[in-house]
């Protein structure tokens, strides 16, 4: 495999381009809770608008990725609100809730130097600044130290053998009569048998991941980042999964529930312990519903519900307009 430069100075970030026409008059054609959905989404588009220069940086591929997410729960909220699927609005509302409390981290400082800047006369706005750089770059690290440990597997020959392996799909297809059978479960089976194609993309899929692992360990070995992938190093030692971006900051606060007991917020648990046990589908009563004479299914449709979560998400997501806003002035200055 050719050893490959990702020199993050020289790279640039690609910009969705938007009709903001068409947006406008999807936004006033709209009604009611829609409306919102899209009056936040037209916004968070605009702040593209007030980019001078798409040149990468460590900190700016952390506001990228935040704007995306935002983007993309938007579009979920918008489809699970339109359906009433509180199923789905409970799992997009535990998503919307862990990015709140990401970006709370990456803000800590703020609040901090505020305070102090009351008292001094000159440097608040650089050292604000610094900080605010520094921990949108520990948020880049922490993801592309994600990123490094999924690709681990990806590239793992236990994993490429059996995901290109052609069995067990040719031993089912060379039995006719068992065959017949499991189409009329199962459809006809579409999968790749030919040993020598799929030799080719198990090749594809190792070459693609090393090169993504080459650059990913490049990016963590650079100057701005290293202390951060130093950090995580350490921090994996005593952990048995991945270390919380929360304890980057704070070794106590390994998971939500830590960092929700050091802002005083202990009580919210609650409801990210259930949309958990939905998720996973460890618990009855979040599909069943127990009453004296018996239960009911359910389908978790309820309007009103629905409804509130859908509110509850738009909320978050204002926040989160107002918080790229607040780094974008700090990444791009005019």
């Amino acid at each position: 495999m050719p050893v490959k430069s990702y020199d993050i100075e020289e790279s640039v970030i690609n910009l969705p381009s938007f009709d903001n026409e068409s947006w406008i008059i999807a936004v006033e054609q709209a009604t009611g809770l829609k409306q919102e959905i899209l009056r936040i989404q037209y916004n968070t588009l605009l702040l593209l608008k007030d980019i001078n220069d798409n040149k990468a940086s460590f900190e700016r591929l952390a506001w990228f990725n935040i704007w995306t997410r935002e983007m993309l729960l938007l579009d979920s909220v918008f489809a699970a609100s339109d359906h009433n699927s509180e199923f789905l609005l409970q799992i997009l509302d535990r998503i919307s809730f862990e990015l709140m409390l990401h970006l709370h981290t990456i803000l800590d400082p703020l609040v901090c130097v505020e305070k102090k800047s009351k008292s001094v006369s000159s440097g608040p706005a650089e050292t604000r600044n610094t900080m605010i750089v520094d921990r949108l770059r520990a948020y880049t690290a922490w993801c592309l130290w994600n990123d490094l440990d999924y690709l681990q597997d990806f590239t793992h020959p236990e994993t490429l053998k059996h995901i290109w392996s052609p069995e067990p799909a040719r031993g089912i297809m060379a039995d006719s009569e068992n065959y017949a059978e499991y189409v009329k479960y199962y459809g006809e089976i579409d999968t790749e048998t030919d040993e020598k194609l799929l030799a080719k993309g198990l090749f594809k899929q190792r070459d693609r991941g090393l090169h993504n692992k080459h650059r990913l360990q490049t990016w963590l070995d650079h100057k701005d980042l290293i202390k951060w992938k130093t950090k995580l190093k350490q921090l994996s030692k005593f952990n048995n999964s991945s270390p919380s971006f929360f304890s980057l900051f704070d070794e106590s606060e390994k998971s939500i529930c830590k960092r929700l007991k050091t802002l005083n917020l202990r009580f919210m648990y609650v409801s990210y312990i259930q949309s958990s046990l939905l998720i996973h589908g460890s618990s009855l009563e979040t599909n069943l519903r127990f009453h004296e004479e018996g239960f009911t299914l359910n389908t978790m449709k309820n309007e009103e519900s629905s409804s509130g979560l859908t509110k509850s998400i738009c909320g978050k997501c204002m926040t989160f307009l107002i918080v790229l806003k607040l780094l974008q002035a700090e990444l791009w200055k005019q």
